[in-house]
């Protein structure tokens, strides 16, 4: 294709910026609220600090910032006998998916052993 001009780039740029502010500052929130409702995964992380990573793992499953993100199907589809045609607006729902038992067993509970 075509070179992008100086303000593509530019725009681009602040998108992309704009883009990781907006999901690192609402992670951040999210996990604090997390660990301020859950006093024995705060104590957890004090006595071992190496969970810490399954503890952000677990806190994006648990309570994601991005809830819904939607998209243009390019193509035919068909999910679980409904039939969705190219040009359909589907939506994904993170926060549904990550509460699906069928993937995570007792998905409701906040649990840093869990293996994403």
């Amino acid at each position: 294709g075509d070179a992008l001009t100086e303000r593509e780039i530019v725009l681009t740029t602040a998108m992309f910026v704009v883009a990781g502010v907006e999901s690192l500052s609402s992670f951040m929130s999210i996990f604090a609220m997390n660990m301020a409702q859950m006093p024995d995964v705060q104590d957890a992380l004090r006595q071992n600090p190496d969970l810490m990573k399954p503890a952000i793992e677990e806190s994006l499953r648990y309570n994601t910032s991005a809830q819904r993100f939607k998209r243009q199907l390019t193509r035919d589809v068909e999910l679980h006998g409904q039939h969705m045609r190219k040009g359909d607006h589907v939506v994904l729902a993170y926060g549904s998916a990550n509460r699906d038992e069928r993937q995570f067993p007792e998905a409701d509970i906040y649990d840093l052993s869990r293996n994403p």
